[in-house]
């Protein structure tokens, strides 16, 4: 009798602390409802305080922009004097005036550009075999078990890669095709220039200098054969402004490299400017301030010719 009794008293024993872990977990719940309506009034305050910023900020951004259409002078390309001091608008061409091949470089000693541009734009890529890790995890009401796997994939990449031990090393052997040998991808060449976009510290725009939102200016035009040299063999031209660098060709393999230049469109060079004239130089032209706006500022630079109206209209369509 005492041996069965002892196993009901286990058997109830079991069920009441299973039923603790539910009594716990309701408790919880419960704490978690009971705090919604405390925090509720702080994110609705949140919610509003941005609200309000985001249409002040609209608000003002658009009363700027009508000042702005107000008060802007058109000039032309030749006398910097015309509008001293105020916000003028102007479409001219770019100038090569000025502007020194060497100052835009290339880090690394794999090539030597030589071009008189507003930017340079280098893209450098690397072919490298992609780790990526996977987790699953299954329960039951007593256990939890994690799986983790690892596939490999080839893939192109302007980062320089993770020179970690691969954690599956057949698998990255196999379906990366890296040799024997090898454990991991290698380290990125120093001689390989990093892929970034440079641009002057200042151009011209018929006589107006320009030292700022040169960005404007798009830095997407293959360079002129021969402005991108490589500084040995190794590398393979593709193009007149883009290399290879193969181990074994015709195939691309794990340590492969790309490398292509690209610079602003000679052959395109007008431009749409609306700024401040500060003796023939273009700043930022601050809006007048109220008791609700103060600090906005208009300036514009970009490639391409706009009409006044139509840059205003897509200033508007931005700021709303």
């Amino acid at each position: 009798m005492l041996p069965a009794m002892l196993s009901g008293m286990g058997g109830d024993g079991d069920d009441g602390g299973d039923g603790g872990d539910d009594d716990n977990e309701g408790s919880s719940s419960r704490s978690c409802w009971l705090c919604a309506p405390c925090v509720a009034p702080f994110v609705l305050l949140g919610a509003v305080i941005l609200i309000g910023w985001s249409e002040k900020r609209s608000v003002c951004r658009a009363k700027a922009i009508d000042q702005g259409r107000d008060a802007a002078v058109k000039v032309g390309c030749s006398d910097v004097s015309t509008g001293a001091g105020e916000l003028v608008f102007f479409n001219c061409d770019l100038q090569k005036t000025g502007l020194v091949p060497s100052s835009l470089g290339v880090s690394g000693g794999a090539f030597t550009v030589s071009f008189p541009g507003v930017c340079l734009k280098t893209t450098s890529q690397m072919y490298q075999c992609k780790e990526t890790k996977t987790e699953t995890t299954s329960s039951t009401r007593r256990r939890r078990d994690k799986t983790t796997t690892y596939t490999y994939t080839n893939t192109w990449s302007m980062t320089s890669p993770s020179t970690d031990i691969f954690h599956d090393l057949p698998a990255a052997r196999t379906h990366c095709a890296i040799s024997a040998s090898a454990t991991s991808n290698p380290s990125w060449d120093h001689d390989v220039p990093s892929t970034s976009t440079q641009y002057a510290s200042q151009v011209k725009a018929g006589a107006w200098t320009i030292t700022a939102g040169l960005s404007g200016v798009a830095c997407d035009t293959g360079l002129d054969p021969g402005v991108a040299t490589a500084a040995s063999g190794m590398w393979t031209p593709t193009s007149s402004y883009a290399f290879e660098r193969r181990a074994s060709p015709p195939s691309y393999t794990v340590g492969d490299y790309t490398v292509a230049f690209e610079g602003n469109d000679w052959d395109s060079p007008g431009i749409t400017a609306l700024g401040l004239n500060t003796g023939g130089t273009l700043e930022e032209w601050a809006a007048e301030s109220d008791w609700l706006c103060s600090g906005y500022t208009l300036y514009e630079f970009k490639g391409g010719t706009q009409d006044i109206d139509a840059l205003f209209s897509d200033m508007e369509s931005a700021g709303r």
